[in-house]
């Protein structure tokens, strides 16, 4: 649309404003990619004056038919009170929405619903089941979540190298992303299952690869078990937009990615301290 080439500056200036303005000739049309497009500018407040409670008006237009993003942008306005009374059960239904067309964000965001309680009782199985169909989409938070899950044994019988292939999986997929501080934490994670596995090391080898031999060894004697535990870190948030696609709201599943690995590394410390680390 016209909107969209304005906001992302294809084939025209990029102009805010102006993206507002053929963004609301679509909404006021009943086009429901332009209503949650014009929902995210109010949220935002770019080329309009930003207005929570007008961009739930907007995000529950495109949510009532249908549309994926809508549903998880008003599923995540009533998680956090955002323009509208905070109402968990509410933000469950419109996660769930989208969830159930296959929105790896919204899988995500309702596996922390069971996993917390919040909206829903709490369901490490159902927890388990949304995290799965997330982290089969390549989604490393719930990789991650995936991997704690089978270390910990809730929600599905443990395993070590359940744990180990999913966290090998996350930091493989933040590494993809350019995010080397979120696959160090997938790393601290596996080193303290078993520094010597075969994933532990590949993945030390992708994250230092000047301090591994040709025999996949670690280089000056060093072990991937003795190389110094990367302090917990929070990875940056930042938009995501899949070519193409306005899909602003994923940074909120990021966010909410960004607390679950602050429980991941809260998790490895635990471990460390118990071990009498």
């Amino acid at each position: 649309s016209l909107g969209l080439c304005y906001a992302w500056g294809r084939g025209v200036e990029r102009h805010d404003v102006e993206a507002v303005r053929w963004y609301r000739k679509a909404a006021d049309q009943g086009l429901p990619e332009a209503q949650f497009s014009l929902g995210f500018c109010y949220n935002e407040g770019r080329g309009v004056e930003r207005d929570e409670a007008e961009a739930v008006r907007w995000f529950r237009k495109a949510a009532e038919q249908g549309h994926a993003d809508g549903q998880f942008g008003l599923g995540f306005c009533y998680d956090r009170g955002t323009g509208v009374r905070k109402d968990y059960a509410e933000a469950v239904r419109w996660y769930r929405k989208a969830a159930e067309q296959g929105y790896a964000a919204a899988q995500f965001n309702l596996g922390g619903c069971y996993y917390f309680g919040t909206g829903v009782r709490k369901d490490y199985v159902e927890a388990v089941r949304w995290y799965r169909k997330a982290a089969e989409q390549g989604l490393p938070q719930a990789q991650v979540m995936l991997g704690l899950f089978y270390e910990w044994g809730a929600g599905v019988l443990a395993s070590r190298s359940a744990a180990l292939e999913w966290y090998s999986s996350a930091g493989g997929s933040y590494l993809e992303e350019g995010d080397r501080e979120g696959a160090l934490t997938c790393y601290d994670s596996m080193r303290e299952l078993d520094p010597d596995h075969d994933l532990t090391l590949k993945l030390f080898a992708e994250l230092y690869p000047r301090d591994v031999r040709d025999d996949g060894s670690a280089a000056g004697q060093q072990t991937a078990a003795e190389v110094p535990s990367p302090e917990p870190v929070t990875p940056p948030v930042e938009a995501v937009a899949p070519p193409g696609r306005l899909s602003p709201y994923h940074w909120l599943l990021i966010g909410g990615g960004v607390v679950l690995l602050v429980v991941a590394a809260g998790a490895a410390l635990a471990r460390r301290k118990a071990a009498g680390g």
